[in-house]
């Protein structure tokens, strides 16, 4: 959420989750596989 604040994004999205990178992080280290590219 910091970067669509920062660039006053927020209001204009329309689709997905807003997140942080603590919360991607955590859910990698706890799934399974992790696809990487």
């Amino acid at each position: 959420g910091t970067c669509l604040t920062h660039f006053r994004l927020l209001d204009r999205k329309r689709v997905g989750e807003t997140t942080n990178m603590l919360d991607i992080i955590t859910a990698m280290q706890l799934a399974d596989k992790v696809i990487n590219l």
